[in-house]
């Protein structure tokens, strides 16, 4: 079998799960990054959208522990990133260190299929500067907007990477699984779950070459009644991951 996953993404993670219990799954699985969904206004504190006041929290337990995080940037923040607009007031608000590359290492533009409006000449100085702070920026490559990461390739921006989701979120599995781009480190995502990832990974193993990759999966780990994220799905689904991830990731 060959090991080609760099990562394994639990996103959807929020009030309901205390940081300590993040730190205990890192130790345990030190390949996991955990993705925050985060959204400004009256989202914050639903669901799949933590508070300020757990954000707050969570970078006081875990900024500068070598655990691995990516922001998950959702509706309006996404617009204005998109037009050239980093939002680096607000998450100032939520923390001082939010925007730490010892907090989150990667941020997601999450489109979900929707047509956005970008501006290539202001977009890539937000990509430049996350560059130099060592940062990654993830576009969604979900048959919408997939010519953001083409223009951004042309520009010879080397922090960003590519996620198809073809169920632009709605956690459904894709009837096959498409070939990574070219020169663009990829993930995959998409109605992956504990129960039926293994079998999954053998499908992607089968298109991606020899290429490195990593996943991520949300709907699918989430408690039965769809409101809290479930640490016993999460690490039953990190243990089905493991024998893919690559070797010198384990420890």
């Amino acid at each position: 079998m060959r090991k080609f996953l760099t990562k394994v993404t639990v996103s959807g993670v929020g009030d309901s799960t205390d940081p300590h219990d993040l730190i205990a799954l890192a130790e345990e699985f030190p390949f996991v990054e955990f993705g925050i969904q985060l959204a400004r206004g009256s989202k914050t504190g639903w669901s799949r959208f933590p508070s300020d006041a757990w954000l707050a929290k969570l970078v006081d337990t875990c900024c500068g522990r070598g655990m691995n995080f990516s922001g998950h940037i959702c509706f309006e923040w996404v617009r204005e990133i998109l037009l050239g607009r980093w939002p680096e007031r607000g998450f100032s608000n939520i923390h001082k260190d939010f925007m730490s590359p010892g907090m989150f290492q990667r941020w997601q533009i999450n489109t979900h299929g929707e047509p956005h409006d970008v501006d290539y000449m202001k977009l890539p100085h937000s990509l430049l500067k996350l560059r130099d702070n060592g940062q990654t920026v993830i576009f969604q490559q979900d048959g919408v907007n997939d010519e953001i990461v083409q223009h951004c390739k042309e520009l010879e921006l080397n922090n960003i990477a590519a996620l198809f989701d073809t169920s632009h979120g709605a956690g459904i599995l894709p009837d096959e699984w498409p070939e990574p781009l070219d020169g663009i480190c990829c993930g995959y995502a998409g109605g992956l779950s504990p129960a039926n990832v293994a079998g999954e990974l053998s499908k992607i193993g089968g298109v991606i070459g020899n290429a490195a990759i990593w996943i991520d999966a949300e709907r699918q780990l989430r408690s039965d009644c769809d409101t809290m994220f479930d640490l016993r799905k999460v690490r039953e689904f990190l243990l089905r991951t493991r024998p893919w991830v690559m070797g010198h990731l384990l420890h």
